[in-house]
Order: structure tokens, then C-alpha cells, then sequence
């Protein structure tokens, strides 16, 4: 959003990072589709976050249309042709299309790790704010099997889908306001309303 060309820094150090947890995850658990599924899943989040830093919104639409379409698709003809081992390498299979907009960022910019320096305190602060934000959303469920069972836990992960669902709204405007707020545009009534309207999805969720 701020015409800062570090795409490609960001990407070989996040796609050599998953490159290292997926080989990890294929040594002690010997699961070739969950690190597949992961190199897959951080090549996806890079991508969107170049659609959405550079406004490409229809773009965006398209290719999380396609992402999801490849899911059902190939996750039913996997689980057919192989059996439900081949539903996780469908899913890492459905990521492929984002891996064009990977090798353009490559193409498009050059890696410089000096652009990194006077942003370090940025990077390490919002690593540091998802990681912790990744444990806290799993630890609810790690204390709750022990105490009350996995049949709670159900009831408990449906309840969550329904909380998801009315998130959606707030993310999806979260997704558009990021960068029209790191251009320094205004964007307060829009703001305001979200408010609103989040408080009225909130109630009647209740």
C-alpha cells in the first residue's frame, strides 16, 4: 500500500520458513500431505496480502473463488480416487493458482534484506501479536478436553462456527479499510457504520 517493494524479501523468507516447518513436520510425523498443505496455506496468505495491499479487489474475488471451487472439486474426487488420505493433498492442491501471483511478486520486485532493518520493530511486534493470538485461540480447546470431554468440545467448535460466521462481516471490511488506512485515506464514516452494524449482528447473535 505504501509503494514499499519488499514482496519478495517477505516471500523467500516465509516460503523458506514453511519449507523448513514442512520438512519438520514430515520428519516426526512422516506426513508428506500436512507439509505440503502447509507450504500451500503460507503461499495462499502472502498472496491475498498482496491483492488486498494493492486494492485488487475483483482480483481477490476471483481467486478465492477459485481456491474454494478447487476444494470441493478436488477434495471429492480425492477422497473417491484415494480414500480420505488424499483429501489434505486436494486441499494443498487448491493453492496452486496463488502461486502465480508469488512468481510475479518475484519477478516484479528484488529481494533486499536492507528494507528490512528500519522496520524490525514493526515485523517483530506483529509476529509476536499473531503468534501469541494463534496460541490464545487453541488453548480453550486444549483445557477443555481433559475437563470436560470431547462431546463438549464439539458443541463448543459448532458454537465457534457460528461466531465465525458473524465475524465475517467485520473481517471482510477489515480486509478493505487496511489499505486505504495505510494510504492515509479517510475512512471514518465507514468506520462508524461498521460499528453499527457489527453491534446489531452481535445482538442478534445473542
Amino acid at each position: 500500500s505504501k509503494k514499499i517493494h519488499i514482496q519478495s524479501t517477505f516471500y523467500f523468507i516465509s516460503i523458506i520458513s514453511a519449507i523448513i516447518a514442512s520438512s519438520i513436520i514430515m520428519l516426526i510425523f512422516y506426513r508428506a500431505d500436512a507439509s505440503l498443505l502447509l507450504i500451500g496455506y503460507v503461499i495462499n496468505i502472502l498472496a491475498i496480502g498482496e491483492l488486498l495491499g494493492k486494492k485488487f479487489y475483483a482480483t481477490y474475488s476471483k481467486y478465492v473463488l477459485v481456491q474454494k471451487t478447487l476444494t470441493l472439486v478436488l477434495g471429492l474426487g480425492f477422497f473417491f480416487i484415494f480414500g480420505y488420505e488424499g483429501v489434505l493433498y486436494a486441499l494443498a492442491a487448491s493453492y496452486v493458482a496463488f502461486t502465480i501471483i508469488i512468481y510475479k511478486g518475484f519477478r516484479e520486485t528484488k529481494i533486499d534484506f536492507s528494507l528490512l532493518k528500519p522496520r524490525m520493530t514493526f515485523i517483530l511486534h506483529n509476529y509476536s501479536v499473531q503468534v501469541i493470538g494463534g496460541f490464545a485461540g487453541q488453548i480453550d480447546k486444549i483445557i477443555i478436553v481433559p475437563i470436560l470431554g470431547f462431546a463438549l468440545l464439539g458443541n463448543y467448535s459448532l458454537a465457534l462456527v457460528m461466531v465465525n460466521v458473524m465475524l465475517m462481516f467485520s473481517h471482510i471490511v477489515f480486509k478493505y479499510l487496511l489499505p486505504q488506512d495505510a494510504r492515509g485515506e479517510d475512512t471514518q464514516k465507514i468506520k462508524l457504520n461498521v460499528v453499527f452494524v457489527s453491534v446489531g449482528i452481535a445482538l442478534l447473535g445473542i
